[in-house]
């Protein structure tokens, strides 16, 4: 049996570490959303409790209060998306996102999770984020969003990244470089999460 050589050593040591990186990369956004969820029902618990007593007032029961302590959760869930979607709420929402929420890094992984995990299409939703492109480069071809036509026949656009199609990069390239397709953005970002995976070009 031949003995294991440096090249060799440093090889699995390289694995081990890449893999164990990569957990905890993948295990990141869910310790940020269970800790999210855990300090929001401690402040809900207190309220839910205080439902429970004045309706059902000497019950024993542990179940209603945390019942109830969902119940306000979900509300006020429900209550933030519905300003969120009104004008001042987005308004406000682009403030603190800009001046505050961006800077932690926490927030970008959260948001971004939750905008794969819902396949949303809001966040590509702005001027001509709509059309879906194909780039070409000088040997392969890119899947991108078109975000702005130049003067000068230049096209900004939007090249997405896989598993995320939230996060990716820039280019700006002439416009005869572009090729429009049929596809929509969340064919796109589906197609993203699966790696490509079902991508039809038309």
């Amino acid at each position: 049996m031949k003995p294991v050589g440096s090249s060799g050593l440093h090889a699995v040591v390289g694995f081990i570490r890449a893999t164990i990186i990569g957990g905890l990369v993948f295990l990141l956004p869910f310790g940020i959303i269970l800790m999210v969820v855990e300090r929001l029902y401690a402040a809900a618990k207190p309220l839910g409790r205080g439902i429970h007593d004045t309706m059902f007032p000497g019950s024993p029961s542990h179940i209603w209060p945390v019942v109830f302590a969902v119940l306000i959760l979900l509300s006020v869930a429900f209550v933030s998306g519905m300003f969120a979607r009104s004008a001042p709420g987005r308004r406000m929402f682009h403030w603190l996102e800009g001046a505050f929420l961006t800077r932690l890094p926490p927030y970008t992984i959260l948001r971004q999770m939750i905008e794969d995990f819902s396949e949303s299409g809001q966040s590509l939703s702005v001027g001509e984020t709509n059309t879906v492109v194909l780039v070409r480069f000088d040997d392969y071809s890119c899947t991108a969003f078109l975000i702005e036509r130049r003067p000068n026949r230049e096209v900004v656009v939007f090249l997405p990244g896989a598993p995320s199609a939230t996060s990716g990069s820039v280019a700006i390239v002439s416009a005869d470089r572009i090729q429009e397709t049929d596809l929509t953005p969340i064919e796109v970002m589906r197609s993203m999460r699966r790696l490509g995976l079902g991508l039809n070009i038309r």
